[in-house]
């Protein structure tokens, strides 16, 4: 290894490592996995990026495999940012806006560009990215784009996918391209092209050809999105072609991001931002869908359990007066149609849910509004937890329809005491998501194995349900045992076709979307008793 890392450190511009304390840094992101590379890149420039791969590409042709993982902020939490092989941490050099085009509303920026970072420079001009991840602080534009991140706004402004204009890549053998929806004219020329990129889009038009049918067959499932690859937005019905919205979505496994043309939209200006005690949960469903009629920008969910949770441990009631009535649930509502009172749609809702046994508090200043958020963020105390080996392990992204959220959630309830797991329920229920973060003796065989069947139950439910199990991110490390029955194993099939269309030498994040061998995760359990990456999360 030390032959590898010598050779790059003289060929790279940015700094290369093989310090035991920096690989042993870089073996965890977000998820509850440790892989700890062997070496750790902080490319600097694009040829950087290039070289980096290219040389991976010829040692993979002499037969030794050196993995390429590319690294934002290391906030996935399905293990899609962590790796055995070489981490390239794009936010150290590759993290500037690069071009701003206000009339056009129109941002370039390269990949390791921190989404907070970025907004705030937008909202100087009125604009926004309109995607919020949860974790803005630590999440990359790359990463954003690698997770098809939506985050609590995801419900009014969708994902990252709808905002990608054009992408910078670098492909698995070392060259770079740019994508963007080519005509047919244009898409002949790239497949006379005798490179890898003419063989990808060779390879790529005529799968998506001869398995049209089946690929349509997922249409419309939004909630599938974020599982496996995306062909069905490849080859539109006039015969143009973009590779953008496959890539988006795929983790490095595909390709390497660069750099990317985001398209922006008008900062909103004000916000009517809402708490709402359920004294039960039996007609959750109905609650959401009556407020989905309204437009809401944000509808989140925490199950009282989890309040309670937090009380015991911080001594502090995150509702305040509203913690009294000890909810069944407490539901989070956003409205950007004015502020407070103001909001049209947020006043047709606080009187639509008196029928609903709800007791509601609005936020009538910007100290309030923290303060609910403050409440809706209290969870990260769980997903911040670790004592004596007790550590957070967390289940999200599955999404079911919305009318079967109630039994979703009373599903997952009966999980928890089944699996004899400590567990805690949240989620985005707006698009119909529900996670659970369990505390877990990570020194004990048994609470490990508890763990990693509850993932597989909670994922199978989600799909039994009619859902997906990745509504929100990728499938990662974590989801990929399960993600087959979400799809079948003729599509399964097909991504893996996909997968060695991109990148034959098998580099580029393996074990990632597409499974690269029959390795037990439960080997690769973080087991460290103070993890290094409490800071994924807000605190309280």
């Amino acid at each position: 290894m030390s032959k590898i890392s010598e050779y790059l450190g003289k060929n790279l511009s940015g700094e290369v490592t093989t310090e035991p304390a920096v690989r042993q840094y870089f073996s965890t992101d977000g998820s509850i996995l440790k892989y700890t590379p062997q070496v750790v890149i902080y490319p600097r420039t694009l040829d950087d990026i290039r070289k980096t791969v290219r040389f991976a590409w010829r040692l993979a042709e002499k037969g030794y495999k050196l993995p390429i993982i590319p690294r934002g902020y290391g906030s996935s939490d399905v293990g899609a940012a962590i790796g055995t092989g070489a981490v390239m941490v794009f936010p150290a050099h590759l993290q500037k806006v690069l071009e701003l085009d206000t009339k056009v509303k129109q941002v370039r920026v390269q990949a390791g560009m921190n989404v907070r970072a970025l907004q705030e420079v937008l909202a100087t001009h009125g604009l926004f990215l309109p995607i919020f991840p949860i974790n803005m602080k630590f999440a990359s534009v790359g990463g954003a784009i690698a997770d098809n991140t939506s985050g609590p706004k995801g419900l009014r402004y969708g994902s990252m996918r709808q905002y990608v204009n054009k992408l910078e890549v670098v492909l698995s053998s070392g060259e770079v391209v740019q994508t963007e929806r080519l005509s047919k004219r244009d898409l002949n020329a790239k497949k006379g092209l005798q490179t890898l990129e003419g063989e990808i889009y060779r390879e790529l038009d005529a799968l998506i050809t001869e398995n049209q049918e089946l690929i349509n067959s997922l249409v419309g499932r939004d909630m599938a999105s974020n599982t496996g690859y995306r062909l069905d937005m490849v080859k539109a019905k006039d015969g143009s072609f973009d590779l953008t919205p496959l890539i988006v979505g795929s983790q490095g496994t595909l390709a390497v991001i660069s750099q990317a043309i985001l398209n922006l939209a008008p900062r909103p200006i004000q916000s009517a931002l809402m708490v709402v005690a359920l004294p039960e949960t039996d007609d959750l469903s109905d609650v959401i869908g009556a407020i989905l009629g309204h437009n809401p920008s944000t509808l989140d969910y925490i199950d009282g359990a989890a309040l309670e949770w937090v009380e015991r441990q911080t001594g502090v009631a995150p509702l305040g007066n509203l913690s009294k009535q000890k909810p069944a649930g407490v539901l989070f509502i956003e409205f950007d149609d004015g502020d407070g009172q103001k909001s049209k749609a947020a006043k047709k809702v606080m009187k639509m849910l008196d029928a609903f046994g709800a007791t509601i508090e609005i936020a009538e200043t910007q100290d309030d509004k923290e303060d609910i958020w403050g409440a809706r963020y209290s969870i990260s105390s769980i997903f911040n937890y670790h004592n004596q080996g007790i550590r957070p392990m967390q289940f999200s992204g599955a999404t079911v329809p919305i009318e079967k959220v109630s039994i979703f959630l009373e599903k997952l309830r009966e999980l928890i005491v089944t699996r004899k797991i400590e567990g805690y329920i949240s989620g985005r229920v707006g698009t119909g998501e529900l996670g659970v973060v369990a505390l877990i003796d990570v020194g004990r065989l048994g609470d490990r194995q508890a763990a990693f069947g509850f993932m597989q139950d909670y994922c199978k439910l989600a799909v039994k349900l009619g859902g997906s199990i990745a509504g929100d991110n990728g499938d990662g490390r974590l989801r990929i045992a399960v993600a087959q029955s979400q799809y079948g194993d003729e599509m399964a099939g097909i991504y893996e076709r996909v997968k060695e269309i991109f990148d034959p030498k098998g580099i580029l994040n393996p074990g990632v979307i597409v499974p690269a061998g029959d390795e037990d995760l439960i080997n690769y359990l973080n087991t460290d008793p103070a993890p290094r990456f409490l800071d994924y999360w807000p605190r309280v």
